[in-house]
C-alpha cells in the first residue's frame, strides 16, 4: 500500500487549505435546541420564520409530503388572523400540539406584559 496524501483541510501549508463551504453553516440553536440555520439567511425576522414555516406547511416537505387537514387548519387560523401569519402559525401549533396530546400555551413575550394601571398605586 502507498503512502496516503494528507487532507488539504489538515495539510500545515496554508495554500492548500481550502475554506469549507458558504452553504455549510454552524448549527445555531435556540434555548430550546431548535436549530435556526434551517431557515433561509433572509428570515432573520419573526415574521419572515413564521411566513417561511407557513410555506413549508402548505406546501410540502421536500418530498413533496403535505398533509391536508394541517394545511387546512393553517389556512383557517391565517384567515381568522388575517394579516398576522406569527399569531396565525402560533395558534396552528398551539391547536396542533394539543390534538396530539401534548397541549402547550405559547404566547408571544409582548402577549405576556402585565398591565399595571389598574393596580393600585402605593402612596
Amino acid at each position: 500500500m502507498g503512502k496516503k496524501k494528507p487532507n488539504r483541510h489538515q495539510s500545515g501549508d496554508p495554500s492548500k487549505q481550502t475554506s469549507p463551504s458558504p452553504l455549510a453553516r454552524s448549527p445555531i440553536t435556540g434555548p430550546s435546541g431548535f436549530n435556526y440555520s434551517h431557515f433561509p439567511p433572509e428570515a432573520s425576522d419573526r415574521r419572515s420564520q413564521a411566513e417561511y414555516l407557513i410555506d413549508k406547511i402548505l406546501h410540502g416537505t421536500p418530498d413533496g409530503r403535505v398533509d391536508p387537514a394541517i394545511s387546512e387548519n393553517l389556512r383557517h387560523h391565517l384567515a381568522e388572523n388575517a394579516g398576522d401569519p406569527e399569531r396565525a402559525l402560533l395558534n396552528h401549533l398551539n391547536e396542533q400540539m394539543a390534538a396530539a396530546g401534548m397541549p402547550v400555551d405559547a404566547a408571544f413575550p409582548e402577549d405576556l406584559e402585565v398591565d399595571h394601571r389598574d393596580e393600585p398605586q402605593d402612596s
